[in-house]
């Protein structure tokens, strides 16, 4: 996992409200994690490529669907960047 790609992945609103969401769920279907914070379907997908191809997120399939959770140490990071940003 790349620090710099990681990082960068984050930086996205977007992507960071895909982190949280997926943080307190524990893991979701991209039909879930679309349903709970609007937008459109091929959006979301998209954000969630660029999280899995950054070491964000993992991915499962189940049954016909694809299932994605945040890894914990990205919880901890996303944790530990709100604590400096709200310092």
């Amino acid at each position: 996992m790349q620090s710099a790609e990681l990082l960068s992945s984050l930086g996205n609103p977007v992507r960071l409200q895909i982190v949280e969401t997926l943080s307190e769920a524990g893991e979701l279907c991209v039909n879930d994690v679309t349903a709970r914070l609007g937008g459109m379907q091929s959006n979301i997908s998209h954000h969630l490529r660029i999280l899995l191809n950054a070491g964000a997120v993992e991915m499962d399939k189940v049954q016909t669907k694809r299932v994605y959770r945040v890894k914990d140490k990205v919880v901890k990071l996303v944790s530990m960047a709100k604590e400096v940003a709200d310092s």
